[in-house]
């Protein structure tokens, strides 16, 4: 990690780097024994290195991908990593604004419930259901699954 972060940073500037994690989900029989530990070490190198911003996959709940989340790591991260943390992982409104309540996050970003809600801001703000995905289409390389979810005026038209 500390190579390949020194390594982009000096060809394009420590100042537009960052880094994304996927610390505390258990999938497919993989998990880390002590990610608290682990994070915590992370967190005092990138915070030497200078790194800007870090992007955790946190899982709150089972990802929609079926990971099952384990301890989350950034409440031990944020009091040595004065950079921005984003926070993703399967994020609606609500559950949105209390991660960010909590002060942890710097900001939430949202994945796979934009590719069935390509309106998911308006959504969002106007506290309006989102459309479950289907997640047999994901990254399957084709359009369906990608172009053909309604917006919201469409789904209250219908």
């Amino acid at each position: 990690m500390t190579e390949v972060l020194e390594a982009v940073g000096d060809a394009i500037g420590m100042e537009r780097v960052g880094i994304r994690f996927s610390p505390n989900v258990y999938t497919q029989g993989v998990d880390d024994s002590d990610p608290i530990a682990l994070f915590t070490a992370v967190a005092h190198r990138l915070e030497k290195l200078g790194v800007p911003w870090i992007e955790l996959r946190e899982a709150h709940q089972p990802t929609s991908a079926g990971a099952v989340p384990t301890v989350p790591v950034s409440p031990a991260m944020r009091p040595l990593y004065s950079g921005k943390i984003l926070l993703n992982s399967d994020y609606d409104g609500p559950s949105a604004r209390e991660r960010m309540a909590e002060g942890i996050a710097d900001g939430i970003s949202f994945g796979r419930p934009f590719i069935s809600n390509p309106d998911l801001p308006e959504r969002i703000a106007l506290g309006a259901r989102l459309s479950p995905g289907d997640t047999s289409t994901f990254y399957s390389g084709g359009a369906a699954g990608y172009v053909d979810y309604p917006t919201l005026d469409r789904v209250e038209a219908a």
